[in-house]
């Protein structure tokens, strides 16, 4: 029997629950820099209830929260990987230094060879049943079928609602590797038999490949990202002291010397930091796709 217990505590700090709308979800940090950068996988059916939309969405953490997305705010960069119906991968973007870089990596194409069916490989998730939501659950199943004509992995294994998104692993002699986000669950069904929902059916996973090139491309602005490097305990406007200012799980980081929420003026310095903002992130990352035919 597979002892999962360490790979679960080296993966569990870098997954998040992401909040968008009317419905909770799972997402996983998968890159990260010293300059601040990270880039969280998710499943897109949570970020866009309706396709080419975009919505305000939560990140927790632990005991805190981060609101992204707002009008008029360009604090994350939005990416999806492709237009295909059948491949529910998405990515954001942020400049945040109290979320942590990630420990455990994608699976690389050496190891991914050894993602054939039978193979056993876990996922993390925050469940939405009942007082279950704000608690990181553990599943398991095994490889069913590698779908490459859709980018997945079918796995013999349940989703439920709010572990979309969460992170798909893989024990390796090197230690666990993600090798795909969570995105949809198959029940069976028959026509006739109404009742058949409730056997167990299949889950899907978007295998990583997209977020390899996503990373690739962020790697090529980390000179611009170095530049971002500020310590929370200072302002980024003036350098002066700061002060945490009200109550709840994440108190406000204003500056004393008035500048603002400082948080804030670390997502705005994000955007403004880069050669040419979000703009010209935008567009490196659609090169790199357009280059890997997504």
């Amino acid at each position: 029997m597979t002892d999962w217990s360490d790979s679960i505590a080296r993966i569990a700090p870098q997954v998040v629950r992401v909040q968008a709308t009317n419905q909770s979800g799972t997402g996983f940090i998968h890159y990260g820099t010293d300059g601040g950068t990270r880039c969280i996988a998710t499943a897109r059916h949570l970020m866009e209830p309706v396709p080419g939309q975009q919505r305000p969405f939560l990140l927790i953490h632990g005991a805190t929260l981060f609101r992204y997305g707002m009008p008029g705010s360009k604090d994350a960069l939005a990416i999806r990987l492709t237009d295909r119906p059948a491949t529910d991968a998405y990515v954001f973007v942020v400049i945040n230094k109290r979320l942590p870089k990630p420990s455990v990596h994608l699976v690389s194409p050496a190891e991914r060879a050894q993602i054939t069916p039978g193979v056993e490989v876990g996922w993390l998730g925050f469940p939405s049943l009942d007082h279950l939501e704000q608690d990181l659950s553990f599943f398991s199943g095994r490889i069913s079928r590698v779908d490459r004509l859709n980018n997945r992995y079918l796995i013999d294994g349940t989703n439920v609602a709010g572990c979309s998104g969460g992170p798909v692993f893989l024990p390796t002699p090197n230690g666990p590797r993600i090798i795909g986000a969570l995105t949809d669950y198959f029940p069976h069904t028959v026509d006739d038999r109404p009742e058949t929902a409730f056997l167990p059916g299949l889950s899907a996973a978007v295998d990583v490949s997209g977020y390899q090139i996503i990373e690739g491309a962020l790697a090529k602005l980390r000179p611009a990202e170095r530049k971002l490097t500020i310590a929370l305990d200072k302002c980024p406007r003036c350098k002066g002291p700061i002060v945490e200012a009200g109550a709840g799980a994440l108190p406000a980081l204003r500056c004393q010397a008035g500048c603002g929420d400082v948080i804030r003026l670390l997502d705005e310095d994000f955007v403004s930091g880069f050669p040419g903002g979000a703009v010209r992130l935008a567009e490196v990352l659609h090169q790199a796709r357009r280059e890997m035919g997504l």
